[in-house]
């Protein structure tokens, strides 16, 4: 049951991406790059080069903070 949801909230997430329904802003944690290993890097369309596209860096995630991104 949580594979099935993991796989359905994962699509979901990116149609709503590249629907421009949400904004995509990675957060690198402990140094960990999420994007060197997105496979929705074509969907989102996050570019570190071009003006306001800038990653969230963290040292840690907060374990409350993780309740919001259900």
């Amino acid at each position: 049951a949580v594979l099935s949801y993991a796989s359905w909230k994962a699509i979901s997430l990116a149609k709503d991406v590249k629907e421009g329904k949400i904004s995509c802003n990675p957060a690198v944690v402990s140094g960990d790059d999420p994007c060197a290993y997105c496979a929705y890097q074509g969907a989102c369309g996050f570019d570190s080069k071009l003006p306001g596209y800038e990653k969230e860096i963290k040292k840690t995630v907060d374990p409350k903070e993780l309740q919001t991104w259900k």
